[in-house]
Formats: C-alpha cells, sequence, structure tokens
C-alpha cells in the first residue's frame, strides 16, 4: 500500500518523539550522576550547560511562600559536606516537599567517581565513615540512636550512582524488623566502618549476594550494627522516615 510524503512525516516524527521520550526515562536514571558530575566535581565549571541543579552559593532568600522556598530547593543543591575529591553530601529533593519541616532531614552521601551501587565491585570502603559523620552534624550526636544510613537494592533503585540514604530511622523499625525477620540476611555488629562491604559478604561464599540492600544504625553504644536487607525490601522505604509523611 502506497504511503503519502503527509503520512510518512507524521510517521516519522511520532518514530523520533517515542525515541526521545525513551531516551528521556533512561537518562533520568543520570540524574544523581549528573549532579555529582556536572554541577558539583572538579571540573564542574565546564560543565555548567549541563548543571540540573547548581551549587547553592548562599542561604536561601528570605521567601514568603513554602512554594517559593520548595521552587528555589529544587534548583539548587544544598551540599553538606566533602571529602576532597572522593565524596559528597548532600539535601535529598524530598526535603524540597517540606521546607518548614525543620525535624524532616535526607540526605545523600555519593562517591565522585563513576560507582553505579550495591552490585559494582569498585564500591568505595570510605563512604560509610564519611556519611556517619555527616549525618552526626545534621542529626546530632546526641541523636545518634535515630540515625539511619540505607543503601537500596540494584532493582528496588531509581539512580545508577551508589548514593547512601542520610536519614532518621522510624520509630517503629525495631518493631518492623521483628516482625519480619526473613527481610534480615545477615546482622553484624561492627566497630569499624570500612569493613561495612567485607561484613556484607562475609557469609555468603564465593560470589556473594546477587543483590541486596544495607542499613547501618548505632548500637546505642560506641558501635554499629549492620543489617543486610532481602533485595525485596527497600531499607529506606521500610525503615526510615524517608519522606515529610512517612
Amino acid at each position: 500500500m502506497a504511503v503519502s510524503k503527509r503520512s510518512a512525516a507524521c510517521l516519522l516524527a511520532l518514530l523520533l518523539l517515542a525515541t526521545s521520550g525513551v531516551a528521556s526515562a533512561q537518562s533520568r536514571r543520570d540524574i544523581l550522576w549528573n549532579i555529582v558530575n556536572n554541577c558539583l566535581g572538579r571540573e564542574a565549571a565546564q560543565h555548567a550547560q549541563a548543571c540540573p541543579a547548581p551549587r547553592q552559593a548562599a542561604p536561601a532568600p528570605a521567601i514568603v511562600s513554602p512554594a517559593e522556598a520548595t521552587r528555589y530547593c529544587r534548583k539548587s543543591t544544598e551540599v553538606w559536606g566533602e571529602a576532597a575529591d572522593a565524596f559528597v553530601a548532600f539535601r535529598d529533593i524530598k526535603m524540597c516537599a517540606c521546607p518548614d519541616d525543620h525535624s524532616f532531614i535526607h540526605g545523600l552521601a555519593l562517591p565522585y567517581t563513576k560507582v553505579t551501587g550495591v552490585e559494582d565491585p569498585r564500591r568505595p570502603d570510605g563512604i560509610w565513615a564519611f556519611a556517619w559523620s555527616v549525618a552526626l552534624a545534621k542529626i546530632g550526636a546526641a541523636d545518634k540512636q535515630s540515625i539511619g544510613l540505607a543503601v537500596n537494592p540494584e532493582y528496588g533503585r531509581t539512580q545508577d550512582q551508589l548514593h547512601v540514604h542520610i536519614v532518621r530511622l522510624r520509630p517503629d523499625y525495631l518493631r518492623r524488623i521483628a516482625a519480619h525477620p526473613e527481610q534480615v540476611l545477615r546482622t553484624v555488629p561492627l566497630r569499624d566502618l570500612s569493613q561495612v562491604w567485607r561484613e556484607t559478604f562475609a557469609p555468603a561464599g564465593p560470589s556473594g549476594f546477587r543483590d541486596f540492600g544495607l542499613l547501618l544504625t548505632s548500637d546505642g553504644a560506641d558501635g554499629y550494627i549492620l543489617r543486610v536487607i532481602d533485595p525485596s525490601v527497600s531499607p529506606e522505604g521500610e525503615y526510615t522516615r524517608w519522606s515529610c509523611s512517612s
């Protein structure tokens, strides 16, 4: 059957639109990497045009409405801490939904190098101590038993750059763990945060876990408790106050 030039043009336009939509959806898994690489890294000035949320250079202006505060928040990256060229921590965009709720804390700690997530053998040991130090600064050492550091499993995340969630634990997180003990694959007391990745894989045989999440908490004294979580569960979503309403 013959196709008119007009019909062919329409089909081509639809194909291009569909293709660009797929590319756009795929690229959204690189939002965090784009922020790290194009907004915050050493060469960020050279990538300014590709930066989706520039580093917040000054405190937020005196904004009269929550809507304005939210818009300002979403257009900038508020850095909470850095470790040379190794790691950076900044405010998660979820905090932009509730600018007036000062009890809600949600940050992310990320490596400056490309590391996709828990499955990536380039996982840096130092990210846990860095994230914990940022959590102590933002949440407070006096409240360290409420601190949770969480990493979601490979198939339960939306971004392909390793990021440790810096959050407060849900008040009932221990009850949730007790109600579903099968969701915790391994529980390890720790004194040294540089051993998190090693202890994660220690009992799992030569191939290790195929996929998993992690939850790190205080032990109430000077140590920590590491829990390896089944990949069917998001440690962030199940055990932490990850949003204003959670």
